[in-house]
């Protein structure tokens, strides 16, 4: 990982980060929002973040239940309404990418063998062990609530750790 974190040193900047899940309409979105507003937060601006689906489903929005949770965490109306799930086959995400954080375990093997090198388990980048972020799918709003809690326990690990490695400098 420490390898990992130097060869961001040299990256030009912005980073671009992408979080990947299932049908990209619960984790990776929450993910996805949520760390645009935590590196606001920290300030930490202009990195590019975005999101696709490993699983090709057919969704026009986000989950109903994703909005609130974003909502309710404070990201604004107009930025949950713009999102629209991607899906990784058709999308250059993976391409552009200098990072992959996947929610399952999963996810990592559906990543083209020629990504592998940047792509991880949520929980690993963060310093932690291997977890699973369940999929809220079907849940009720506090099944989301509870995953939301995790990505963002994951989050500011993440970019507590990118910051005191001095990777957006």
């Amino acid at each position: 990982m420490k390898d990992f974190l130097n060869s961001l040193k040299k990256k030009k900047k912005p980073l671009g980060f992408l979080f990947l899940c299932s049908g990209n309409i619960c984790r990776s979105p929450m993910a996805e929002m949520l760390f645009e507003k935590m590196a606001k937060e920290k300030g930490i601006q202009d990195q590019i973040i975005s999101t696709s689906g490993a699983v090709h489903f057919h969704n026009n929005s986000i989950m109903w239940e994703t909005s609130r949770i974003l909502r309710d965490e404070g990201v604004a109306d107009e930025r949950i309404r713009k999102f629209f799930p991607r899906h990784i086959d058709v999308h250059p995400e993976l391409l552009e990418a200098d990072i992959i954080l996947t929610m399952d375990k999963s996810h990592l093997r559906r990543i083209p063998q020629k990504y592998q090198s940047k792509s991880f388990l949520l929980s690993i980048f963060a310093g932690e062990p291997a977890v699973n972020i369940e999929d809220p799918y079907g849940g009720n709003i506090d099944s989301y609530r509870i995953i939301a809690n995790e990505i963002k326990f994951y989050l500011d690990k993440i970019l507590n750790n990118l910051i005191e490695n001095n990777i957006f400098d």
